[in-house]
């Protein structure tokens, strides 16, 4: 036998209140019989037109309106996937084995691929395996550097599982089942990494560079030689530091004030300052 859409809740009871206050009317036809039954009979007769009249129209709008809940519904779902597919976060939805089920615009364009694609997400992310999304205390980011095309994304998994999506279903019992959805969103956090890099490497860094040894190497040489060394040390260090797009500024006969970025600084450690080196060479 068919079944038919019920309502239930404060639909129904918003449907059925014409057919409830036909009630009042047969208690009112009983009080009327009871002191004028020529009234009491023209109200009866009046009661059963109003209720053939409401339960012809809850019969006739019932399925009108049981049909358009349904268009509604429908409507609703086909706004919300259109929303989600053209979500300005790339996304994807993937299965229990890491499988990908479906993707939304912008992830297709992130990733060069098509809508239809439907690999294992390790394709695109190799480090994105099955063995660590199935991990009981598996990470909810991760971040995946490139370090040829110098790009950095960060992808943010969520976990959709059956049992909270299909608890009522009549087909599947999922109450015991573990496995899982996985929900994908990726982003491309490249412009961002190459900001915060380059507000770093702009830094200013100040240092103070002592010559040992100094003045024990300046009593060492003659008086006419003395002004030409101090003149040569100086200028290699101010050579030295002129390669870094550094000031130098000079405070002590042995002691110098110096200002350069910090991108330079690795480059400088790698040298180990060799012009002190050269200085007392």
């Amino acid at each position: 036998m068919k079944k038919k859409i019920k309502f239930k809740g404060r639909l129904k009871s918003y449907m059925c209140w014409p057919l409830y206050l036909t009630f009042v009317w047969i208690c009112a036809d009983g009080i009327a019989l009871r002191y004028d039954r020529r009234l009491g009979y023209g109200m009866v007769g009046f009661t059963v037109f109003y209720f053939a009249l409401v339960l012809f129209l809850y019969v006739r709008s019932k399925s009108v309106v049981a049909n358009e809940l349904i268009s509604f519904a429908t409507q609703y779902s086909s706004v919300q996937k259109r929303l989600l597919n053209e979500f300005e976060v790339p996304y994807a939805l993937l299965e229990y084995s890491g499988k990908i089920l479906w993707v939304n615009d912008k992830f297709a364009e992130l990733m060069g691929v098509d809508k239809k694609y439907h690999k294992s997400i390790t394709t695109l992310f190799p480090t994105v395996t099955r063995e660590l999304l199935t991990k009981s205390d598996a990470p909810t980011d991760f971040k995946i550097v490139n370090e040829e095309e110098d790009s950095i994304v960060r992808l943010s998994v969520k976990r959709i599982y059956f049992n909270s999506i299909a608890e009522e279903n009549e087909i599947i019992d999922t109450n015991e089942a573990d496995q899982f959805l996985t929900a994908l969103y990726v982003f491309d956090e490249s412009e961002l990494y190459h900001c915060k890099k380059e507000i770093t490497e702009q830094k200013q860094v100040s240092a103070l560079v002592y010559i040992d040894n100094y003045d024990e190497a300046l009593d060492s040489i003659e008086d006419v030689k003395r002004s030409l060394l101090v003149a040569l040390i100086d200028r290699r260090v101010n050579q030295y530091f002129a390669k870094y797009d550094g000031l130098v500024r000079k405070i002590e006969n042995d002691k110098y004030f110096v200002v350069f970025k910090y991108k330079y600084l690795d480059s400088m450690k790698e040298d180990k300052f060799k012009v002190l080196d050269e200085v007392r060479l």
